[in-house]
């Protein structure tokens, strides 16, 4: 690469966070070194310094007072990728420990001198207090930097964070001596992970995807072979195919295995939508994301912070006393364009035209419907929302947008909406009652059945053009166990959920499913059930 390059060129090689590889890589050819380059290289490379004497004065406490914990990405991990900690961007320090602890090993740091982090602003994600904001467990040392900790895998618990802690290397454990950091060694299993939390976030960075494709060049034929393996086990070979298309585009081809079975895979529309966001995602800024919405005009109640554990512990039993008749989902928390995957693969399989009809059933306070005619420039929109307060928010966000083919309605079902008179149908985190997603709660006795949940599909159903999209997320149910599930089609995947309360799952007899995740997102209405054609 030249020397000279424009501020334009570092900066976005910062946000992508390769600006230190990139500065490494110019050191080796004959010429200049780009200054601008070399400069970011060594700042990060001093940061990745403080990470590891972080992480040397966690273990010695650890040492000290037996705690187990374990740094699954971070200064360790770019230390076994590459020649020198300093190539790889320097991130946060997330560590892992047993389920249940992180409060009591919080209590220790503290007690060695670690001070809670500073305030931090409610999480950009749903506005939730979460493990990243909770001050109990993200700490600051005489440095300033913070650490969190995790008390459950980003992937787990279920399926896919069985295959992640299989493996007795990635599970936390105490520090032998001061200089003993736990940390899993390079494996199809690391592969495996970073491939999940790559995607998870659509390679934003692609500091990520060389991370990729530093660990697959390290492993063997037969480590390569593993993690195809995994893959299957994990049942993401869509998400993985994708994240190894976009690996082809931009760092060139994958060691044989891995292009041989990318070859062999199917061009699925799932795959190429996947690919098409990965694209999006690293060559548009996340700063314009949301810019043209909107937005609410609401108040929010912002209470003490010593209040919070009481408000949050009545919530399940204010949630029952409160809940309207027809209401499922009493926490109106959402976001701009909160499900990319399915929004993109509407607008891919059914285009754009003034003839299609949408409905967002459950639309809140309408951002889901906004973000909507954002894909969809030209098509019919409506959303039903069960709370009038939230409607009447939307009726004022769209007279604001002047939006006339946009339109709001409350109602608490879909049951008044013609057959047969709508494309695509999205019915995201309606189907959820905040108490069934308790880990104590084992039964939905009291709360919402699922005969609720089959009617209410079997109205979606209905209303759904043949050929035309359904998609439900974050439910408490499946929807192959309803009565309309041979009329759909499974056609897109759900990504595994990661850290965080998930769903609890429960069946039709109302008893609650251990270790499940729903593994579907999309389906297309078959035109007809007796050819299954679709």
């Amino acid at each position: 690469m030249p020397a000279g390059r424009g501020s334009g060129d570092l900066a976005l090689a910062e946000a992508h966070g390769i600006a230190p590889l990139l500065g490494a890589a110019q050191a080796s050819p004959p010429g200049p070194i780009d200054a601008g380059l070399q400069a970011l290289f060594e700042e990060n490379a001093e940061r990745q310094s403080v990470s590891h004497s972080i992480l040397l004065d966690i273990a010695a406490c650890s040492a000290t007072t037996g705690f187990e914990w374990l740094v699954l990405n971070g200064q360790p991990q770019a230390a076994f990728l590459y020649p020198d900690a300093g190539w790889r961007a320097a991130s946060g320090i997330d560590l892992l420990v047993p389920t249940g602890q992180s409060h009591h090993i919080a209590h220790l740091l503290r007690s060695a001198g670690w001070s809670p982090a500073p305030s931090r602003k409610p999480s950009a994600s749903l506005g939730r207090a979460g493990l990243r904001t909770d001050p109990r467990i993200i700490l600051t040392g005489s440095t300033g930097s913070p650490i969190a900790l995790h008390d459950r895998l980003f992937f787990s618990p279920g399926p896919i964070g069985t295959l992640l802690l299989a493996d007795a290397d990635r599970r936390p454990r105490r520090s032998m001596h001061r200089h003993d950091v736990p940390a899993p060694r390079p494996d199809a299993t690391m592969a495996l992970d970073i491939l999940l939390r790559g995607n998870a976030r659509r390679w934003a960075r692609l500091a990520w995807l060389v991370d990729l494709s530093a660990i697959v060049r390290k492993l063997d034929d037969a480590g390569h072979a593993r993690l195809i393996a995994l893959i299957g086990q994990a049942g993401i070979e869509p998400l993985a195919a994708a994240s190894f298309l976009t690996h082809r585009a931009l760092l060139g081809a994958l060691p044989g295995r891995i292009e041989d079975w990318l070859t062999d895979m199917a061009a699925t529309p799932e795959i190429t939508t996947r690919h098409a966001l990965h694209r999006d995602a690293i060559v548009r800024p996340a700063s314009v994301e949301g810019a043209l919405l909107p937005a609410p005009s609401r108040m929010r109640l912002r209470l003490p912070r010593i209040a919070r554990p009481l408000a949050h512990s009545l919530r399940g039993r204010l949630a029952t006393w409160t809940r309207k008749a027809g209401q499922y989902q009493r926490d109106p928390a959402t976001r701009n364009d909160r499900y990319p995957l399915a929004f993109r693969f509407a607008r891919d399989q059914l285009g754009d035209e003034e003839a299609l009809h949408i409905l967002s059933f459950g639309c809140s306070t309408g951002e889901e419907v906004f973000t909507l005619r954002r894909y969809f420039p030209s098509a019919r929109i409506k959303g039903i929302e069960v709370d009038p307060a939230r409607v009447r928010i939307c009726e004022a966000r769209r007279r604001r947008a002047g939006d006339p083919g946009i339109r709001f309605e409350c109602a608490a079902t879909a049951s008044g909406e013609p057959p047969e008179s709508h494309d695509a149908i999205f019915c995201m985190a309606v189907f959820r009652d905040p108490v069934l997603d308790l880990p104590a709660t084992r039964s939905t006795a009291g709360h919402l059945a699922f005969e609720e949940f089959d009617r209410g599909i079997e109205d979606l159903v209905r209303a759904l053009k043949p050929g035309g999209l359904l998609f439900v997320e974050h439910s408490n149910f499946r929807v192959a166990d309803t009565g309309c599930a041979p009329a759909l089609e499974p056609v897109l995947h759900a990504d595994p959920p990661r850290s965080g309360i998930y769903p609890g799952l429960y069946g039709r007899d109302g008893r609650r499913i251990d270790g499940a995740e729903e593994t579907t997102l999309g389906y297309r209405k078959r035109f007809s059930l007796q050819t299954g054609q679709a």
